[in-house]
C-alpha cells in the first residue's frame, strides 16, 4: 500500500469512480460522475494525518487494484475505514483480508489508534464476510442511512475492532 498523490488521478483510474456497480463507493462524498479534475482535488485533501487515500498494489506488478480511504480521529484515538477493490480480477481472492491486516497494524501500532470502524452497506455481503472474518465486531446497523445516487434509501452496518482484540487475535488468544 501507498499514499494516492494527485498526479496517480487520469482516466485508468477515474474507471471504478465511474462504475456503477462498483460495491464500496458510496459514502466517499465526491460528486456523482467526477472529472479528473475534481477527483485531484479531491485527493489533495488527504492529508496524512487525519485522512489517508492508500493505495492497493499488486506485489508482482505493483498495479493498482484497489483503495483504501481512512479518516482518523486523533482526539479519540478512533479510525473509519472504507475499501474498494476496484479491478474486478482481484474480487473474491483476500485481497481485503491481506491488505486490511498491514492497515490494521498501521492504525493500532504506528498511529496508536485505540479502535478501528467501518461501516459498509447492509447488502455488501462481501464486506461484511471480511469485517467478520478479521475479528471486527457488529456493533449496530442505522437503517435507512445512505440515499444511493438513483434515490433508494440503504441500511449501513457498523464494525468496530478494538487494538486489545487485535492484538489478542495475532497473538491467537482471541475469544
Amino acid at each position: 500500500m501507498r499514499s494516492v498523490v494527485p498526479d496517480d488521478v487520469d482516466e485508468s483510474y477515474m474507471s471504478w469512480v465511474r462504475d456503477p456497480e462498483l460495491p464500496g463507493k458510496i459514502g466517499l462524498n465526491v460528486p456523482p460522475n467526477p472529472t479528473v479534475a475534481q477527483f485531484k482535488r479531491y485527493v489533495q485533501t488527504f492529508d496524512n494525518r487525519n485522512s489517508y487515500h492508500l493505495a492497493i498494489a499488486t506485489k508482482q506488478s505493483g498495479v493498482d487494484i484497489g483503495y483504501y480511504w481512512v479518516n482518523v480521529e486523533l482526539d479519540n484515538k478512533t479510525a473509519m475505514s472504507h475499501v474498494v477493490i476496484s479491478n474486478r480480477d482481484y474480487w473474491g481472492k483476500k485481497v481485503v483480508q491481506e491488505t486490511r491486516v498491514a492497515l490494521l497494524d498501521f492504525l493500532f501500532f504506528s498511529l496508536g489508534m485505540d479502535k478501528v470502524l467501518g461501516r459498509p452497506l447492509a447488502r455488501n455481503f462481501s464486506a461484511i464476510f471480511n469485517y467478520q472474518a478479521l475479528g471486527f465486531t457488529k456493533e449496530g446497523v442505522l437503517r435507512a442511512q445512505i440515499l444511493e445516487p438513483g434515490g433508494k434509501r440503504v441500511d449501513q452496518v457498523y464494525f468496530g475492532l478494538l487494538r486489545e482484540e487485535w492484538i489478542a487475535r495475532k497473538k491467537g488468544t482471541a475469544k
